[in-house]
């Protein structure tokens, strides 16, 4: 049987761990994965043909106020040139979301009669969002109405979907995908784990807390930060099993502001800021670690679509604390501890809980293992996805 083409478009943001969720479907599909010339991040390790496109966005952006006359004008950057050569004969182009112009390109190369179908990976959960430019309008309208089935981790972007205009036939809640044979858990050998630590600058007796994401406001660091600087004041006389340090992965904006107030508040022994780490290393961290935190915050324009960094510490085995934040519930199920965004002092509350009870953080690791394993192991997704696309083709 001829195998069903399908293109896998994200242009600049096309990355392997994303990529890696649609490896087990290389025996039923050809795959192919459509990156930028001037990709974000390094593709040597997708493991199915890869081709790289130029993005106007990216060249565009060169030029003084070259993106906003983009979106204005056009309703995004990310255009991707050659893109109805690469993809003509193609069974299915998958893309994502609802505004990016290689959406529009993949409905366009349909209604061209290039392709048969266009699916939508879509992970906003916040309808209606501005700037409400015409031309953006029109691109999304006319994705909303060209594309053939839409793909969404949780309830949140379904409801954001349907209010959007979406006929909630063509929508399927399929969650988001982890490896659980590469997010495993630590082994009971504990000699490389400490040498880990020790390598990063922890002590065998430290009880590590662990956070990671883009170093944005939104992502609730000052909270983290203020939960840190409570316990280093109040618990320092304190007779505790372990000594609380925090560990801190990820860049952004907000890098030079956190460390100086780290100096300041002379947290510099208490939380260490380890920077951005490769992809394939964060497994070995995650392992480190004995309690991991995502505090983010709600905005108008931003809640969390999935943090997909949660079900990576899921897998690792590692209970969480996260605020109450969107598509956090839907992720973490009753295992969950939860705390209200912005309230760093529910956050000490619950991070001397799990300090205090090691029973309770074995027991909360192993739910959160298991529900990773029976709800967002890659080789379910990854089955459901193409239930889907033999569906639409059929």
């Amino acid at each position: 049987m001829k195998k069903i083409k399908v293109a896998i478009v994200r242009g600049p943001s096309l990355n392997p761990w994303e990529m890696q969720n649609y490896e087990p479907l290389r025996e039923q599909f050809n795959l192919l994965a459509i990156g930028s010339t001037r990709n974000l991040y390094a593709l040597s390790k997708i493991n199915f043909a890869v081709t790289k496109l130029p993005c106007i966005g990216q060249s565009v952006g060169l030029v003084p106020f070259g993106i906003k006359f983009l979106y204005k004008y056009f309703g995004d950057p990310q255009y991707l040139q050659g893109f109805e050569k690469i993809i003509s004969g193609f069974d299915i182009v998958h893309a994502a979301e609802l505004t990016s112009a290689y959406s529009l390109q993949a409905v366009r190369a349909k209604r061209k009669g290039l392709v048969s179908k266009v699916t939508l990976n879509v992970y906003e959960n916040i309808p209606l969002l501005p700037p409400f430019y015409a031309a953006r309008d029109r691109l999304k309208a006319e994705v909303i109405k060209y594309t053939d089935h839409f793909i969404v981790s949780t309830q949140s972007s379904y409801n954001s979907l349907v209010a959007e205009g979406v006929d909630f036939k063509k929508i399927s809640v399929v969650g988001a995908a982890i490896d659980t044979q590469f997010f495993v858990q630590a082994t009971s050998d504990l000699s490389q784990r400490r040498f880990k630590r020790s390598k990063i600058g922890f002590r065998e007796n430290d009880f590590i807390i662990l956070s990671a994401g883009r170093l944005v406001w939104e992502k609730g660091w000052y909270d983290l930060l203020r939960a840190a600087h409570w316990i280093n004041k109040y618990t320092r006389n304190a007779t505790l099993p372990k000594t609380i340090r925090f560990l801190w992965i990820g860049e952004g904006p907000e890098k030079e502001q956190l460390g100086k107030l780290i100096c300041d508040l002379h947290l510099d022994q208490i939380i260490i800021l380890y920077g951005s780490r490769d992809f394939y290393e964060m497994p070995e961290i995650f392992r480190i670690a004995d309690l991991f935190i995502l505090p983010s915050i709600p905005t108008p324009f931003w809640n969390d679509q999935y943090g997909t960094v949660l079900i990576q510490a899921m897998s690792t085995g590692l209970p969480i604390i996260a605020s109450q934040n969107a598509a956090i519930k839907e992720v973490l199920g009753s295992s969950g501890r939860y705390v209200i965004p912005q309230n760093f002092h529910e956050l000490v509350e619950q991070i001397l809980q799990f300090l205090l009870q090691p029973k309770l953080r074995s027991h909360i690791g192993k739910m959160n293992r298991r529900r990773v394993e029976t709800k967002f192991d890659t080789r379910l997704i990854a089955q459901k996805i193409a239930r889907i696309w033999n569906t639409i083709t059929n």
